[in-house]
């Protein structure tokens, strides 16, 4: 596929929301689909059993698609506990403890889906995988019973 040079820009209609800012990249999209790739293997033996947060390291091409958003990032601007993790958060059918929060109100957190099962919503809209967020404020990830969302998160982003 070759590369293409278009600019990100706001994916909703409704962008004034104050919890978290929604972006649409092509790029963006293309790393995270190659980025699935690298890590399906690791995700797809993980169980899925009531809310799940499971993480690990993303690999490069999550890496690469981050540094498409912030390119500064090659040159060390966020903190050392902003390494980027990839989480599985699944929804089973049994008894389910709180469902699973990003964000948190002390710093940015950026957010790409890298797949998604099922119809998944943070704060009351649809999660999409051509879309990365900005996430400004603690949010709460709506996961129906047999869906499932794995994303890139990188946090605590000092820009």
């Amino acid at each position: 596929m070759p590369h293409s040079t278009q600019s990100p820009s706001l994916a909703t209609e409704d962008n004034s929301r104050d919890d978290f800012i929604i972006v649409s990249s092509p790029n963006v999209a293309e790393k995270a689909r190659l980025g699935w790739v690298q890590v399906a293997p690791t995700v797809n033996a993980l169980p899925t059993t009531g809310y799940n947060a499971q993480n690990f390291g993303g690999g490069e091409r999550c890496w690469e698609a981050m540094c498409l958003i912030y390119p500064c990032l090659r040159i060390r601007t966020i903190s050392a506990e902003g390494e980027g993790v990839v989480f599985l958060y699944g929804r089973g059918h049994g008894r389910d403890p709180e469902p699973p929060r990003v964000g948190d109100d002390d710093g940015l957190q950026i957010m790409i889906p890298l797949s998604i099962e099922g119809t998944v919503r943070m704060n009351g809209a649809e999660v999409k995988l051509n879309e990365y967020y900005h996430i400004l404020k603690r949010c709460t990830l709506e996961i129906p019973p047999g869906s499932r969302l794995v994303v890139y998160l990188v946090y605590n982003i000092m820009l």
